[in-house]
């Protein structure tokens, strides 16, 4: 009950169906109307989500692939390329995982962390790994905290036989 009590009134975004392949919902908690926002095709459509008073973001794989982008009115438009787990701050920055692609090996070649106007832009990139097994490196989603201040995590585990421990990276 105590869970209901705060929730009664906002907004509430959810992905609903299979990873990567995902509808995305909007529910007004006041009149508990629901609206469908994304109509993908199976098999591709949102990974994550991430909203704030400056927005809503997605990761949205409608082109077969993670691509970070805003949702606006109507659509999903991309902001960045392949990149994954997308946070917005209330101030409208959004911070993302850029992903490398290990199956074509087009660059570039390295995990990033980037950060991006919601309204466009350059992306910064505030943090980059690279190396010779780019598939053990496991970044996590991006959350944003008080000040501005971003966290960024790694997941550890298996890496070249040896296990990795899990760090803070931002």
């Amino acid at each position: 009950k105590v869970v209901f009590e705060k929730l009664k009134s906002g907004t509430l975004y959810l992905i609903l169906g299979d990873p990567g392949s995902g509808v995305v919902w909007r529910v007004d908690l006041a009149s508990g109307r629901s609206d469908q926002l994304t109509h993908p095709e199976p098999q591709y459509g949102a990974s994550t989500l991430s909203a704030s008073p400056a927005g809503l973001v997605l990761a949205d794989a409608s082109s077969g692939i993670d691509v970070v982008s805003v949702y606006r009115a109507g659509k999903s438009i991309d902001l960045a390329g392949h990149g994954g787990t997308p946070a917005i701050s209330p101030e409208g920055e959004v911070a993302y995982v850029e992903i490398p692609d290990v199956v074509n090996h087009t660059p570039p070649q390295s995990w990033r962390i980037g950060v991006i106007p919601v309204a466009g832009g350059q992306t910064q990139t505030l943090y980059e790994q690279s190396g010779p097994d780019l598939e053990a490196v496991d970044l996590s989603e991006p959350s944003w905290g008080p000040g501005g201040r971003l966290a960024v995590g790694s997941a550890g585990g298996p890496r070249n036989g040896v296990g990795t421990p899990a760090a803070l990276i931002l």
